[in-house]
């Protein structure tokens, strides 16, 4: 994820949720990147506590397609079709791929 993304989806949660303001930006060293990643985690440190105030469980995955086969349901050892999960833009990729792009 980007700063700028991370800021962005900082900025919508804060919007919604009383959690106080994170500001990703402020971690930004163009001259230290190592720092700015050590800001950032820090951030994400911070705003952990918050999913722990809120009781949530939080899921950690070794990597995306650990997350992303289970999320659509694909069997991780054969992915040879489209995932059960149904949604206008599983239906537009996987059965009429030239309309897909409407979907994003």
């Amino acid at each position: 994820m980007s700063i700028l993304s991370l800021q962005h989806m900082l900025f919508e949660i804060c919007n919604e949720v009383e959690i106080g303001r994170y500001a990703a930006l402020d971690c930004y060293d163009p001259q230290n990147l190592k720092e700015t990643a050590l800001g950032l985690d820090k951030l994400l440190d911070q705003y952990l506590q918050e999913y722990q105030k809120a009781g949530l469980q939080v899921v950690q995955y070794q990597s995306i397609d650990d997350f992303v086969l289970p999320y659509l349901n694909w069997n991780s050892s054969d992915c040879s079709g489209p995932p059960q999960k149904e949604s206008i833009f599983l239906h537009n990729l996987y059965d009429r791929p030239e309309e897909s792009a409407l979907a994003l």
